[in-house]
């Protein structure tokens, strides 16, 4: 029962991404994933994780979670295969801007 909880409170946790000063965390699904695709269309091609989490904290971006916003960027990532792609130890880019740059370079 023990295990089941701490599963639980991980969960809320990972949810629980909101701008800071809203009152609450937003429970809206894909709202991190938006903040993340929004940062990544703006550097113009990969980046790493510790970089998305500082962007967004600088943004105001905060977790309830005990382990501060990284993880659960980093989980956003891995879990959104339709958005975010590994393109190194770390280090992601956006699904689209690759699949663009694959038929870009098949046309050469």
């Amino acid at each position: 029962m023990a295990v089941e909880q701490a599963v639980l409170d991980r969960l809320r946790a990972v949810s629980d991404v909101s701008p800071s000063g809203n009152g609450g965390g937003s429970r809206v699904a894909g709202s991190l994933a938006s903040r993340i695709e929004e940062f990544m269309i703006g550097a113009g091609g990969p980046v790493t994780v510790a970089a998305i989490t500082e962007a967004l904290e600088k943004a105001g971006v905060t977790s309830k979670s005990p382990d501060g916003l990284k993880p659960s960027v980093a989980s956003a990532l891995s879990r959104r295969k339709d958005m975010f792609v590994s393109v190194g130890k770390s280090e992601y880019d956006l699904v689209a801007r690759q699949k663009g740059s694959e038929s870009h370079e098949e046309a050469s």
